[in-house]
């Protein structure tokens, strides 16, 4: 909803597009790549999340016209490690903010915690619709895989992040939660957030 209480209509989407292994055969990167893109082209969507991406494959996605894009690797907030980047129709919305915050308990530097299987990260935009001048943010993550203890701590940090730095205003979380519906991390979510 706007600031009136308006449904806002936000055509999104998010994909984990998975790693790109060599060990993956006639699954690999270089094979699904064309498929991926072309799908999201189709879709028209006026936000893109997605998850899972590596530097090289990145460049793919650069390419989708229309679209404007933030992200950084989790390793060094730079090009290294795991991207959650949200590409958005640039024709429709202006980017007032952004920003990584890692999910930690060090969330300004690279890091992990909790015997999380590596660094995890959440991206953030500030958006603003060019033509109603509504202000709303989009969030992307990928929770780790290995500790339920780090993804219980780790939506911990996106609450507190959402409650200290939202401004109250409407906001979509996409990612990859690396739990089930009915998962405790899952539902700590829904009790402020609306699945």
């Amino acid at each position: 909803m706007n600031e009136s209480g308006e449904i806002m209509k936000l055509n999104r989407g998010t994909d984990n597009i998975r790693y790109d292994f060599e060990h993956d055969g006639k699954n690999q990167w270089k094979y699904r790549k064309k498929h991926i893109f072309e799908q999201l082209k189709e879709a028209n969507l006026d936000i893109i999340a997605l998850q899972e991406v590596l530097h090289q494959p990145l460049q793919t996605f650069i390419e989708l016209e229309d679209y404007d894009y933030f992200g950084v690797g989790r390793d060094d907030g730079a090009q290294e490690g795991e991207y959650n980047p949200i590409f958005y129709r640039a024709d429709k919305y202006r980017r007032l903010d952004q920003g990584v915050i890692w999910l930690s308990k060090t969330p300004d530097v690279p890091s992990k915690n909790w015997n999380s299987g590596c660094n995890r990260i959440l991206t953030y935009l500030k958006l603003e619709d060019k033509q109603t001048c509504v202000r709303f943010f989009v969030l992307n993550t990928h929770l780790d895989n290995a500790s339920e203890e780090a993804r219980i701590n780790q939506a911990k940090i996106i609450i507190d992040f959402i409650e200290n730095y939202s401004q109250g205003l409407p906001l979509v979380l996409c990612g990859d939660f690396n739990a089930y519906p009915h998962s405790e991390v899952i539902q700590y979510l829904e009790t402020y957030l609306k699945n």
